[in-house]
């Protein structure tokens, strides 16, 4: 692929669901840089802070503010709009709020993606439609293997789940109906654990560490032990943004020689416990007095212990190799929270990083 893949969006129309989460408000900022047409569907933001207000995207892009199991209303967008990509990232994304609210977390990611699956068979606009969906799609047995595309999909926990029933539903339309006389191409993307600056969610780590490094209070960790694949945001959006462009440019839809979904994992040594990563953020954050306590609670939700990915296929297939090792990740993460706690522009900041990492993934791009 020619390394200069992102100049492809410029002018192209770019629907993004989920546009005013954490992930979301980077995706439409890296497309804004590289000077797409934007529209979003989404829930509100929750908090005034959220890196979404902080951009103004508001003001940059067509917002949809509505819930997409509404299929009415999301017909008329993609009607109207009719875009050339679709990034669905929409979602209930978070592992302890599944429990607490397992039927909406199963409603909202499983009819969210069926409703523009179907108006996309319906419709068979000549679209990209790239599915977001999880690590944790996987069937977690802490075996320590890193997973591969083709293994057993499964969860425990609702949100696990959720994203397993949504990988066989995708599929099932792919095989079914768009990988025969159809314009729709789509495709699966299942990252790790993404953090990066902006992300202001309630339990998930690197927020509640945020917060607590800002207050000067202790950090409560659930589960210490736990390792996750960590990469930062910049990471997987950039891999998206590839694959969508490798789909654009195929001629058809054969693709025997690969599954419709991709891992984007980290490099090994970002294969952290959760503990180690946190002391890496006190270091870069650089207040010594801060303290670590565990929450030593019997009756935990249950969370998978040991979670890996292979990213063996993306990097065969189109060259894509992770840029930020853990260090880089974490620091230029504390870089963007500590502008925001100085008031600093974070518009700016944000511009910044995002520019630079695509300097470097545009300089190994095969």
């Amino acid at each position: 692929m020619s390394n200069n893949f992102l100049g492809l969006y410029k002018n192209k129309k770019v629907l993004i669901t989920g546009h005013t989460g954490f992930k979301g408000a980077w995706l439409s900022q890296i497309l804004l840089e590289f000077e797409a047409k934007l529209a979003g569907i989404a829930l509100k933001p929750k908090n005034n802070n959220d890196l979404y207000n902080l951009l103004r995207l508001e003001d940059k892009m067509i917002s949809h503010i509505f819930d997409l199991r509404d299929i009415e209303k999301l017909e008329k967008v993609i009607i109207d709009f009719k875009p050339d990509f679709i990034f669905h990232l929409a979602a209930q994304s978070l592992v302890l709020d599944s429990y607490q609210h397992p039927y909406n977390t199963i409603s909202t990611n499983i009819i969210s993606t069926l409703n523009i699956l179907e108006l996309l068979k319906r419709l068979n606009l000549e679209t990209i439609l790239v599915n977001v969906t999880s690590d944790k799609c996987y069937e977690n047995t802490n075996q320590a293997i890193p997973f591969k595309e083709g293994d057993p999909l499964g969860g425990i926990d609702p949100y696990s789940a959720s994203k397993a029933m949504v990988e066989i539903l995708a599929n099932s339309y792919n095989q079914s109906f768009f990988k025969k006389e159809s314009k729709v191409k789509m495709f699966s993307v299942r990252a790790g654990n993404v953090f990066g600056g902006g992300d202001w969610a309630a339990n998930r780590l690197v927020p509640d560490i945020i917060k607590n490094m800002i207050s000067g209070a202790e950090i409560y960790l659930r589960n210490p032990e736990s390792t996750r694949p960590w990469q930062h945001v910049l990471e997987p959006l950039g891999a998206y943004l590839q694959l969508a462009a490798y789909y654009y440019n195929l001629d058809t839809h054969d693709s025997s020689n690969f599954s419709d979904a991709w891992n984007i994992a980290p490099g090994s040594t970002s294969q952290l416990k959760v503990v180690d990563f946190v002391k890496v953020f006190i270091r870069f954050w650089g207040d010594e007095n801060i303290k670590i306590q565990i929450n030593r609670e019997e009756n935990k939700p249950y969370e998978a212990k040991t979670l890996g990915l292979s990213s063996e296929k993306i990097i065969r297939e189109l060259g894509w190799r992770p840029k930020l090792n853990i260090q880089d990740a974490i620091k230029i993460t504390v870089d963007w929270y500590k502008a925001c706690v100085n008031l600093d522009n974070v518009e700016l900041i944000t511009k910044k990083q995002i520019n630079e990492y695509f300097k470097k993934l545009n300089q190994t791009v095969s």
